[in-house]
């Protein structure tokens, strides 16, 4: 899905692992990642990372740091999705 009129694009790497609780806690997940330039391989600083629930309603937002880095935890166990976005880029969306 496009976002804007310029043809360039940017990765959404991904890192998913379970971030165990403390005892009697549910597990949740933990989303870590660095956003980069397809073409350059340069960070993205400034990039909103979104995290959608399974009826793709919104539920965590955060904006990568200057490394392009960005983590964001799920608020509780289940499906998730994420997108990426920054202005002339194309939107990039990953399961969780």
């Amino acid at each position: 899905m496009s976002l804007l009129s310029r043809h360039s694009r940017f990765w959404l790497l991904l890192t998913a692992s379970m971030a165990l609780g403390l005892p009697g806690q549910a597990a949740s997940q933990l989303a870590t990642g660095r956003i980069t330039d397809e073409s350059t391989g340069e960070a993205v600083a400034g990039a909103m990372v979104t995290m959608l629930d399974a009826s793709r309603d919104v539920v965590r937002r955060v904006v990568s740091g200057p490394a392009g880095q960005y983590t964001i935890q799920a608020p509780e166990p289940g499906e998730f999705w994420l997108t990426a976005d920054f202005l002339g880029y194309q939107r990039l969306e990953s399961p969780l």
